[in-house]
């Protein structure tokens, strides 16, 4: 029988495939086997971190003389910033975002 750190390191690989996977988790567990319970409960205790989601930058033809950033995220977020004291305010927006 596996020991508590096996048991451990086999979940977290698991964590890690669902999410590679790109299914959702009921459809993952039900390929692998495995209940959801079970899945949720070692997500909770491993707390693996959430990626990311990209940001992508889209070109923007600018029309006056000022800077312009636009950021699309994955999620549907636009973030339009108009000039040089908007660009100061990124990461604060970034962060609001996450």
């Amino acid at each position: 029988m596996e020991n508590a750190q096996e048991r451990s390191a086999v979940w977290r690989e698991r964590l890690l495939a669902q999410q590679a996977s790109g299914l959702n988790i009921g459809a993952w567990c039900k390929q692998e086997g495995v209940s959801a319970w079970s899945f949720y409960a070692w997500r909770k205790r491993l707390t693996l971190p959430k990626p990311a989601a990209p940001l992508i930058a889209v070109p923007l033809a600018v029309m006056s003389q000022e800077p312009v950033l636009e950021l699309q995220t994955p999620g549907g977020y636009v973030l339009r910033l108009s000039n040089a004291e908007h660009v100061n305010w990124l990461p604060a927006i970034l962060a609001a975002v996450r």
